[in-house]
């Protein structure tokens, strides 16, 4: 480093005035060329790398979005298979042979093997006609194994994990046998008084649940695994991408996944390659559902994006090189608004639009970078919707509206501007999904969110709170105004048909009202008062209007009259 003046002095005569000789031997042209492709390749560089790395963000929060959402639906898919298994065995243990035979297995000799045959005899036929299954099972309320389809043999122990006596309504239970790897499902036998008299079980190989994973994973190129609370792998299905036949990860990592579900999570396989997974789990069952994807399959696009950017970017550069002497200040000046502009983008804001007159390659970058921000700006927006639109009503999400009622308890404290909340639930909903199904259910809730869309006002918020329950907020409403709301959607729909198919199918309400009365008030309270008076109305009889009083008789009635 140069310290005296002549140390300096003597730097620019050994360094500088070569290279300025040199230059001064070009023609002004090259200069400006030279000085062109510098000043291009800075900036250009600076934006290409500046939308890399933006596209990257992107993408990172949308995979993690997808394999959010994928893995939940596939854990969602596992549980309605479970739910209709289940419904098998609600069915087979309400039958005759079982209810009446169970009890004279603990009778004299004679009856039980009168008994044991009328039962395996039933199993039999019952698994001639449901092939998925391998075995039925009759347990006593202890555990004890009475019956089974086939002979008994020491794979028809109970797995280690069932404990009969800790009741669920839908138990699932695992064990690993000799052969192929099945698992159960066993469901309380009962009586009249609804005393447990004992168990059917059913048991099927794991490879069904293999088949539903595969046919509802949103990837082909997607690994899942199924693992139990201990992390162990009970089924794997790997990557269409992939060679692999035996679980990619350690145990000790899908620990991981275990104490950190619906997450994004990157790990290492075990032959060595970046995986980006997640994983979801649900009461229903004793497993998780791990999805896990390549992370150099995920960014592929991208890194040929940064590339393709990169060629593109010097391609610029030579061109704008070449006519830099004619057109040097028509490519300075719309550069610069272009920077500029890109800069508002990073920052979030979307609403930047570039005017240009321009024909050349600026003109269409101008143009290209338009339709890519007003692109973002749909795409913002369409994600801002689904993030706070239910998608089956169309109505508010549970988000949205708890987000509007504590702004509307905000504007209370601050103005005074009073306002009630309606909690609505479907009468019997229950009955339409299991006597129609789940889609004469999701048409119900459909049309239901219409109903409520043409009976509320512009200022009123209607949102479908969770299953069949609904939260309308009356903007600008008292007591009275809230009650014959309620008491005017109610009767509507009441009056409705509801359409399915060939279908029509009548449903009612129940409706609990409260209305904001002073500032101590929170979210909590209000949906806690509408909640009670809802309770009181199904309670009551159902499809009737409650509202919520403070007095012990908790709600007042101003709906139907109970019949």
């Amino acid at each position: 480093m140069p310290n005296t003046q002549q140390d300096k002095d003597s730097f620019r005569d050994i360094a500088l005035r070569p290279i300025l000789q040199n230059l001064n031997t070009l023609s002004i042209r090259f200069r400006i060329i030279i000085f062109t492709l510098i000043a291009t390749f800075v900036p250009a560089s600076s934006l290409g790398w500046l939308f890399y790395v933006n596209s990257q963000h992107v993408l990172e929060e949308k995979t993690t979005q997808e394999m959010v959402t994928g893995v939940s639906q596939l854990q969602n898919k596992l549980d309605i298979w479970l739910k209709a298994k289940s419904y098998d065995l609600k069915v087979f243990s309400s039958s005759f042979v079982i209810s009446e035979n169970i009890k004279l297995l603990h009778q004299s000799k004679t009856e039980q093997r009168q008994a044991y045959q009328e039962i395996q005899d039933y199993f039999i036929l019952l698994l001639d006609q449901f092939t998925n299954y391998r075995k039925l099972m009759l347990f006593s309320e202890d555990g004890e194994l009475l019956v089974a389809s086939d002979e008994l043999g020491p794979d028809a122990l109970a797995p280690s994990n069932w404990n009969p006596t800790e009741y669920r309504e839908d138990q699932l239970l695992v064990s690993k046998g000799a052969g192929l790897p099945y698992f159960w499902v066993a469901m309380p036998v009962g009586n009249s008084t609804g005393q447990i008299n004992g168990w059917l079980a059913v048991e099927m190989d794991l490879q069904q649940l293999q088949d539903v994973m595969v046919d509802n994973r949103s990837e082909r190129n997607t690994a899942i695994l199924l693992v139990d609370e201990e992390g162990a792998s009970v089924v794997y299905i790997p990557a269409a991408n992939t060679a692999a036949d035996e679980p990619i990860l350690e145990q000790n990592k899908t620990v991981r996944f275990l104490k950190s579900q619906n997450q994004l999570i990157n790990v290492s396989s075990i032959q060595g390659e970046t995986l980006l997974g997640a994983a979801a789990s649900n009461n229903s069952m004793p497993w998780s559902v791990i999805m896990l994807r390549l992370e150099s399959d995920i960014y592929a696009g991208i890194i040929k994006l940064r590339n393709t950017s990169v060629l593109v970017a010097f391609s610029l550069m030579i061109l704008i090189g070449f006519i830099s002497l004619l057109l040097a200040q028509s490519i300075l000046h719309p550069l610069q608004r272009l920077k500029i502009a890109a800069e508002k983008v990073s920052e979030g804001d979307l609403n930047v639009s570039l005017d240009h007159v321009e024909k050349d390659e600026l003109g269409q970058a101008m143009h290209v970078f338009n339709d890519m921000v007003e692109k973002l700006a749909v795409s913002h927006q369409a994600l801002e919707l689904l993030s706070t639109t239910d998608v089956l009503t169309g109505l508010s999400n549970r988000k949205r509206v708890m987000s509007i009622l504590a702004d509307a308890l905000e504007r209370y404290r601050r103005y005074g501007n009073i306002f009630s909340i309606l909690m609505i639930d479907i009468d019997y909903f229950k009955r339409v999904n299991d006597q129609h199904g789940h889609l004469a259910g999701d048409a119900v809730l459909k049309q239901v969110g219409e109903i409520f869309s043409q009976a509320l006002r512009n200022i009123d918020t209607a949102a479908r709170y969770g299953g069949e329950e609904f939260l309308i907020i009356l903007d600008q409403s008292n007591e009275t105004e809230a009650r014959n709301t309620a008491e005017r959607i109610r009767k509507e729909v009441d009056r409705y048909r509801f359409k399915f198919e060939q279908l029509d199918l009548h449903c009612t309400l129940s409706v609990g009202v409260t209305t904001v009365r002073n500032s101590n008030q929170t979210e909590n309270i209000l949906i806690r008062e509408a909640d009670d008076a809802l309770y009181k109305a199904k309670h009551d009889g159902r499809n009737r209007s409650y509202i919520f009083s403070e007095e012990p008789i908790a709600a007042v009635d101003f709906g139907a009259k109970k019949k």
